[in-house]
């Protein structure tokens, strides 16, 4: 059950620190001020996902975990294409729902997975797929 737990809270906080790098990469480009709002209370919703797991994480005696290299890079190289190839809101806006289906989409299946772990971390993981479906 433990290792369970920490998994799944693992798995919530790499999602939380790729949301919020996402976030800061494109929110510079961000034209409409209604994009911008939402942007940045998703920020702030995943920023304090991420700091709760980590939290949790370390009380367990656990290191958190960053986002694999190669992932983080993947994600950077799409973003930078897709807004050289067409800048702007709209393609803001697509690239963050396209990583939030994909946010809930692994969420979903890992909690569904490890349905040993604990209440907390269920309902942590549950709260991030809700702070993803709000984003997207």
């Amino acid at each position: 059950m433990k290792n369970e737990t920490a998994y799944l809270l693992n798995q919530c906080h790499l999602g939380a620190q790729m949301a919020v790098g996402s976030i800061d990469s494109v929110i510079g480009q961000v034209r409409d001020r209604e994009l911008r709002d939402h942007l940045q209370d998703g920020r702030s919703i995943h920023a304090k996902l991420e700091k709760e797991t980590a939290d949790l994480l370390r009380r367990m005696g656990k290191e958190p975990e960053k986002p694999g290299l190669m992932a983080e890079k993947m994600s950077q190289i799409k973003t930078e294409v897709q807004m050289r190839l067409h800048p702007g809101d709209a393609t803001v806006a697509a690239l963050m729902t396209d990583g939030c289906h994909m946010g809930i989409k692994t969420l979903a299946r890992q909690l569904n997975r490890h349905m040993t772990a604990d209440i907390q971390s269920r309902e942590i993981t549950r709260r991030m797929i809700g702070a993803e479906d709000q984003m997207a």
